[in-house]
């Protein structure tokens, strides 16, 4: 089943599947790296709708699955992260060579001679 990414503190991604009613949750990954994944069923549409619907918490929608009697939860998998795409950060110097002029007297320094230091 395909997960998507959500803003929680706590779950990863969630995915749905409303012909079997089913839901699977990917937590954040734990202090061995691996992120549980659960199934829930069954979770009807609706209860799906109000529990994760536009502006509901997902932590909390987890939270009260786990309270319902009625939904089985079942452990399916440790899965290992999953880099998640992340926008590519502007590199502020690039460039930053480019402007600067270019020096082509390098041979008018002459070279180092260390004996005049002592």
């Amino acid at each position: 089943m395909k997960r998507s990414p959500v803003q929680s503190s706590n779950v990863a991604a969630i995915g749905y599947e409303p012909y079997t009613e089913t839901l699977e949750v990917e937590f954040r990954p734990n202090r061995e790296g691996l992120s549980p994944v659960w199934r829930y069923t069954p979770v009807p549409r609706a209860l799906f709708a109000d529990l994760f619907g536009e502006g509901a918490s997902v932590g909390a929608g987890v939270a009260t699955l786990r309270m319902n009697a009625d939904v089985r939860a079942m452990h399916v998998d440790d899965v290992a992260p999953t880099p998640r795409e992340q926008p590519a950060a502007e590199d502020p110097f690039a460039g930053a060579l480019a402007d600067l002029p270019e020096d082509d007297d390098d041979a008018s320094l002459g070279p180092i001679d260390d004996e005049d230091d002592a």
